[in-house]
């Protein structure tokens, strides 16, 4: 997905432009796919709602293996010698899930893959939580769950208390950052990144922000909030894969992100990305890929 970045000398030189993958821009330069040049992308948000399109999956007999809600995150682990796959599922109230199967088409359909990983009582959340966008990810030998709180606008992790991602989970509470306050946002996810350290990165409801976790204790930020996207756009979602650069023989930190509204035309999944050897937190270090990985179309 990302070229190798280029080197302080190039960049002195100014010599972006020569590498191959001309639409990548670097920091500072980021913007919404419509205003990019040759994206592509529609700016538009006049939709013509139209159902039609749909007409195969809604066919009577047949069974659609995709589910309700939104922002799944899914996590593939190893059992009995078998991939098992674990999708973060929520109710919007107080409850927190993990889907579990062998196989993805049953993960939605069969509603005994669905195990309640957390219960948020009434008597220590009076005002609700208000469960939404979960994540998950191998947190050392357990598992980290982070989770959308729409009552109050924070964001809550529960890990795991044994090395299954199915047994029973604490709540630590909501995350809070270097000043001791709650982070503010939605759509959390953590990145657990092969320098050690481990990083969140969520949504403010226009920037895409990422901070660094202290480790061992996940439920608390050691740095200050870093705005990575920030061009008064709503962005979303944010995602992330870490894959081999053939080119330089390194490996290259992947974030996905939704940008737009999920309503308009304008709705887009973008790429930011960053080599793994240079610093996250560093947004001058990251590129954004001008076109987007998928853009929506303006005509539907």
């Amino acid at each position: 997905l990302a070229r190798p970045l280029v080197s302080s000398a190039a960049e002195d030189a100014s010599i972006l432009g020569s590498f191959p993958l001309v639409k990548d821009v670097p920091w500072g330069q980021f913007g919404p796919a419509a205003k990019q040049s040759g994206s592509g992308a529609s700016g538009s948000d006049n939709i013509t709602e139209n159902a039609s399109g749909l007409a195969p999956a809604l066919a009577s007999g047949v069974q659609n293996s995709l589910g309700e809600g939104f922002d799944p995150q899914f996590l593939t682990v190893t059992r009995d010698g078998r991939p098992f796959y674990l999708v973060t599922d929520v109710d919007f109230g107080l409850n927190v899930f993990l889907r579990a199967s062998y196989d993805l088409n049953d993960i939605y359909r069969d509603e005994s893959k669905k195990h309640t990983i957390h219960h948020y009582p009434n008597t220590t959340y009076p005002e609700g939580v208000g469960t939404e966008a979960a994540d998950i990810v191998r947190y050392g030998s357990k598992f980290l769950y982070t989770v959308s709180a729409i009552a109050d606008d924070t964001i809550r992790a529960l890990i795991s208390t044994t090395d299954g991602p199915l047994g029973e989970y604490t709540d630590l509470g909501r995350i809070l950052g270097q000043d001791g306050k709650p982070l503010t946002g939605y759509d959390p996810h953590v990145i657990v990144h092969p320098n050690g350290n481990s990083y969140l990165t969520w949504s403010n409801h226009e920037f895409v922000q990422i901070v660094q976790l202290e480790n061992g204790a996940p439920s608390r930020a050691v740095s200050a909030v870093t705005n990575l996207v920030s061009y008064g756009v709503n962005t979303e979602a944010p995602s992330s894969w870490i894959y081999p650069n053939k080119n330089n023989s390194s490996r290259t930190l992947n974030l996905m992100y939704a940008e737009g509204n999920y309503y308009q035309s304008n709705y887009n999944t973008r790429l930011l990305y960053i080599d793994v050897g240079e610093d996250p937190l560093d947004p001058s270090r990251w590129y954004q890929r001008a076109q987007p990985i998928l853009a929506s179309d303006s005509s539907q």
